[in-house]
């Protein structure tokens, strides 16, 4: 649904208990998302793609036991919060183009069931030393992180991983290790 003129999701959407998917796809006046979000116990996904001013979760989304999918494309946000790693059973992550993002945490690295990270075109300096612990990795797309000049030696330990895709970033080298 196309809401260009929505600009806040109230706190009352707390009493929805049995919703599983919430879409703002291009809704791109919403600049935040209510700490309510976060005690959904039955939300599985939230498509954000587009909601360019949005800059930043509510660390209530750590709660969502539920939580599979976050696509959060072309958005504003600059940081992930650390309760991130609340999010057990997350397996897609999805941060296409967020130009403001820097870093990840380190909380990243506990999200075991995570099989898909898009970080394509995002501003991101280097990624956490957690990340070798993401076994169940079979798809990262780095492609067009500019910023992005290493790689984390960890990175070798993710034995699952099939695709990497790291076009026009600027790593010159990668681990002795890589691969083995």
């Amino acid at each position: 649904m196309l809401c260009e003129s929505l600009t806040t999701i109230p706190e009352s959407i707390r009493n929805l208990q049995s919703l599983m998917e919430v879409s703002l796809i291009n809704s791109s006046a919403i600049k935040e998302l209510p700490a309510a979000i976060g005690s959904l116990p039955y939300l599985k996904t939230l498509f954000a793609g587009g909601c360019h001013f949005l800059s930043k979760l509510p660390d209530s989304i750590g709660g969502l036991a539920s939580f599979s999918e976050l696509e959060l494309d072309g958005t504003s946000i600059s940081e992930l919060p650390e309760q991130i790693g609340g999010l057990k059973m997350i397996e897609k992550l999805h941060l296409r183009k967020c130009t403001s993002l820097g870093a990840l945490p380190e909380a990243i690295g506990i999200i075991l069931n995570l099989n898909t990270i898009n970080l394509f075109g995002c501003n991101i300096t280097e990624l956490p030393g957690s990340f070798g612990r993401l076994e169940n990795l079979v798809i990262l797309r780095l492609d067009e992180c500019k910023m992005l000049h290493k790689l984390p030696v960890s990175i070798v330990k993710l034995k699952s991983l099939c695709h990497l895709l790291m076009e026009k970033t600027a790593v010159t080298v990668l681990s002795e290790n890589f691969g083995n």
